[in-house]
């Protein structure tokens, strides 16, 4: 059965083991803010997942991510409607991903009912020419 719980400053070890992208400032920030989630599955690591405010106002899923060997098992499914209900019931109407165009996430995103609503290209500073895209997704719920 799959646990999902708040991180906690305790995670630190563990998430940063994940997601590479947050200092520790910013994990104590988006776990002051109870916005970082860990997932276990008995005693073992699933994965890990945050999120921020689009414009203040729309959640948005800013990373999902699942250990190698527990892809493809349903979780990254269960844990997007567990958020998606507990920010329904938050009263929000409207969620947001965003994912770079070549990768796959786009078209789980897609089985969810999220709707491509634009694009960014983004240039890497000292890799100029070097473009990335970045996709987003909405969803009405």
């Amino acid at each position: 059965m799959l646990k999902i719980r708040n991180a906690e400053l305790t995670d630190w070890s563990v998430w940063s083991k994940c997601d590479p992208h947050l200092t520790i400032e910013q994990f104590r920030s988006k776990v002051a803010a109870r916005k970082a989630f860990v997932f276990y599955d008995g005693h073992k690591l699933v994965g890990v997942f945050r999120y921020n405010m689009f414009w203040d106002h729309i959640p948005f899923v800013t990373l999902l991510y699942l250990c190698e060997d527990e892809r493809d098992k349903g979780y990254g499914h269960e844990i997007m409607e567990r958020w998606e209900v507990m920010m329904r019931s938050r009263g929000y109407t409207q969620l947001m991903v965003s994912t770079p165009v070549n990768e796959t996430a786009q078209h789980f995103f897609r089985q969810l009912g999220y709707r491509d609503c634009g694009c960014l290209l983004l240039e890497e500073p000292g890799r100029e020419g070097e473009s990335q895209m970045e996709l987003f997704l909405q969803k009405s719920i």
